[in-house]
């Protein structure tokens, strides 16, 4: 299981440099690709020492779905209720979820380069086979469906585009999943060290992607904002919570972002 989890670090942090876009976004995204290699040693540096230092742990399936240690706060019941019936769906950002072991891999569907605009030109691994990530929501049926993704669009389309590809995808679900909570992530920040990506355009996009949310109006959809607790104080993602390359994600980060979500689901 770690093996796997190692090989999908290695192949989530080629979000941006796998991906082929207008030209003009293209030439942004190149910039990632300097700072793949060490944010892949980075990441997979912390699970090993996660590993080491849980070595009683990893003996199970069940350290997969741990309660985070700075949660507490929240009830672990809660916690494992929503880690029990869960599920992820997103690009390379979201697969960190499996990869530092937040969450059930089988309950991450996640791969590079996914965002609105794409989504269902991709599939995913489910019960050893490959299928769209509707079609395992429809034999999932979870009672939590979280959808994180957008970095791979963010600079091709306008806010205003970006939220209504979005929201096309997520109706869609909907319908697949008629009893299902959805709960939609902001895109997460970047490092200021980040120069293909602006955090003023994630911004801009997470706002009107929050107003669509709201202005829909169906209390089975949510929108949580994981940007802004990620930011340090000058609005840029927080060093420890970086992956390394200013993208990618921290393991520190899966712990807020979960408690983000928990939070939500339970009003606390």
């Amino acid at each position: 299981m770690r093996k796997r989890a190692a090989l999908l670090v290695l192949s989530a942090l080629v979000l941006m440099s796998g991906c082929e876009k207008i030209d003009d976004a293209k030439e942004k995204n190149t910039a990632v690709e300097d700072m793949v290699s060490q944010s892949a040693e980075i990441c997979q540096t912390e699970n090993e020492t996660s590993a080491a230092e849980t070595e009683a742990a990893v003996e199970t399936e069940e350290q997969s779905s741990e309660v985070p240690e700075q949660s507490r706060e929240i009830s672990e019941e809660v916690y494992e209720n929503v880690l029990d019936n869960v599920v992820f769906v997103g690009d390379s950002v979201t697969s960190g979820f499996s990869c530092y072991q937040k969450v059930d891999m089988n309950k991450v569907f996640a791969t590079p380069c996914v965002g609105p605009s794409n989504i269902r030109d991709y599939s995913f691994e489910y019960s050893g086979e490959e299928y769209a990530a509707l079609t395992i929501l429809n034999f999932e049926q979870p009672e939590y469906v979280v959808i994180s993704m957008g970095l791979n669009d963010i600079n091709t389309y306008s806010p205003e585009n970006f939220s209504e590809l979005y929201m096309d995808f997520v109706e869609d679900a909907m319908t697949v999943c008629e009893d299902s909570q959805f709960y939609i992530f902001s895109v997460t920040p970047v490092a200021e060290e980040c120069e293909n990506i602006s955090n003023d355009t994630i911004d801009g996009v997470n706002a009107q992607l929050e107003k669509t949310v709201s202005e829909y109006g169906s209390d089975r959809l949510h929108y949580v904002d994981c940007n802004t607790v990620l930011k340090n104080e000058n609005g840029c993602l927080d060093s420890d919570y970086s992956g390394g390359d200013g993208v990618h994600l921290s393991s520190g980060a899966y712990d807020v972002m979960l408690d983000r979500l928990v939070g939500s689901i339970s009003g606390e």
